[in-house]
């Protein structure tokens, strides 16, 4: 008999239940009592790497007068090479035996025969022929290559917040609050399921009190869903304009440096220009206390006349646009844009961004996400429990993967965020997002699939799934399917995702 790793030449007429008892009898010398399944896989696999399945030639099973038949051809398929580097395993050589009547009470007995089992050591033949049997099925009804590892203790991947079920188990998965702080990414083509299970974790975190929610909304996806939950759902020209109000315990100086910052970068204007728009915000805000967005573009447009030069044209395409934004928003009295302010960030909110440029919504996302973060700082209000759940729906256009300048003020506070008892949530259609993101957040989650090829390749890799769950994810194209990556668990495992009550 030849050897494991290829066919005989000579067509034998036991060729598979000796090959099988072959496979059986090295794994009993290596292993023992057939203790070990990963053994047995091992030992199959390499059957599988040699062998290429044609509609031509039938040869004997199980001796001269067993009717079933296997086709084979050595090493002959075009595609041999492309076959074995891919990792082909056993799963496929059982699911074609299977599909065929191949893996048949004649070839089990054979084999065991074979293996010269002591016909009273029951246990053992039992045992060999279980293997054999479970192998079939399992593979036959659920060729996932998430199956072999998905968890299936029950408190592995548990939590508080239900979000669905692992596959192929009964396992629950779920998160706790606390390890939203570790931040979390949910990517996945348009109606894919994203909002759903966003909306599942906010209407369970809605339970506990001390945690508020502040949702910016690109879409209006979240319209009802806020009412519903007696969330206040800001629109645009209900929002109280207190950009340029420090928060209670941030001095004008620290804020005019960071809001100067997040102008210049999110308005695309040069270093010369940010430091002009410093330096004015802090005179305006040390002369005005309760200063209004329109204040100051008034002020930033008569400084940027005085100027000369392509700073003189920044800061008044600047002024302009912050003009127009304070349009848009809400007309608050001077008086109250504080008051306001406080009052806000001491419930849960949403804020709707429909109607703003992308630039501009971009911009109302840096403040608020900045003005939490340095209220929680300036007061020393250190947490590791959440505090405050932040859901920036759409984080691409806000944290794209090139342009690292323009964004590393924000990459830097949502690293500081998990210590002031801040968390994340990131959505987004594309992975076009920056490395940093995937780096620094514990849960990712990809859900009914993506839109381009590339994304799934970059999920991949950014999860660490092979190529064989890479190429099954793109199966997956149903709303509610997804592949997760929890800090908690060594392996990403599939999972169906719950839906919120109606």
């Amino acid at each position: 008999m030849s050897d494991l790793r290829g066919i005989p030449d000579k067509r034998d007429d036991n060729i598979m239940s000796t090959w099988l008892a072959s496979g059986l009898s090295s794994m009993r010398k290596k292993m023992g009592r057939f203790d070990s399944l990963p053994g047995m896989r091992k030992i199959f696999g390499k059957t599988k790497k040699s062998l290429n399945l044609e509609e031509t030639d039938t040869v004997p099973l199980c001796g001269k007068n067993t009717v079933n038949s296997m086709t084979y051809s050595r090493k002959t398929s075009p595609d041999h090479r492309n076959h074995r580097r891919t990792g082909a395993n056993s799963s496929a050589l059982w699911l074609e035996c299977a599909k065929r009547g191949l893996i048949s009470e004649p070839l089990i007995k054979s084999a065991i025969e074979q293996l010269s089992i002591d016909p009273y050591d029951i246990e053992c033949a039992q045992f060999v022929e279980g293997r054999i049997r479970s192998m079939d099925v399992q593979d036959i009804l659920h060729p996932d290559p998430f199956r072999r590892t998905n968890p299936t203790h029950p408190n592995s991947v548990a939590g508080p917040i239900s979000l669905g079920k692992v596959s192929h188990s009964n396992t629950c998965w779920g998160i706790h609050p606390a390890a939203l702080t570790e931040h979390c990414f949910f990517g996945g083509r348009t109606g894919s399921g994203k909002t759903t299970i966003i909306k599942t974790i906010i209407n369970q975190l809605l339970k506990f009190p001390e945690t508020k929610i502040t949702i910016q909304d690109r879409k209006q996806d979240f319209v009802k869903f806020s009412l519903d939950n007696g969330l206040p759902y800001l629109l645009p020209d209900d929002y109280p304009d207190f950009t340029c109000v420090p928060p209670d315990g941030v001095s004008a100086r620290i804020w005019s440096n960071i809001l100067g910052e997040i102008i210049a970068t999110q308005l695309e204007t040069r270093i010369a220009g940010q430091i002009l728009i410093t330096e004015t915000l802090h005179n305006a805000i040390s002369d005005n206390d309760n200063l209004t967005l329109v204040h100051f573009a008034s002020r930033l447009i008569t400084r940027a006349e005085e100027s000369r030069g392509s700073t003189r044209d920044s800061l008044l395409r600047v002024g302009y646009q912050l003009r127009a934004l304070s349009s848009i928003l809400g007309n608050a009295s001077s008086s109250t844009v504080r008051s306001n302010w406080q009052a806000l960030n001491k419930h849960s909110w949403a804020l709707s961004l429909v109607g703003l440029s992308v630039s501009h919504q971009n911009f109302c996302i840096a403040v608020n996400f900045a003005k939490e973060l340095l209220y929680r700082i300036c007061n020393n209000l250190h947490s590791r429990s959440l505090r405050r759940l932040i859901v920036i729906d759409e984080a691409s256009p806000i944290f794209p993967r090139t342009g690292t300048k323009k964004t590393a003020l924000l990459l830097d506070y949502f690293q500081m965020a998990r210590s002031f008892g801040i968390g994340v949530i990131f959505a987004s259609q594309s992975m076009n997002l920056a490395d940093e993101i995937f780096a620094n957040t514990a849960i990712k989650v990809g859900v009914g699939g993506f839109g381009h090829g590339a994304d799934y390749e970059a999920y991949g890799s950014a999860v660490g799934l092979n190529r064989a769950q890479r190429d099954f994810m793109r199966t997956i194209g149903q709303p509610g399917s997804a592949i997760v990556k929890d800090i908690r668990y060594p392996h990403p495992f599939s999972v169906q995702i719950d839906r919120p009550p109606e």
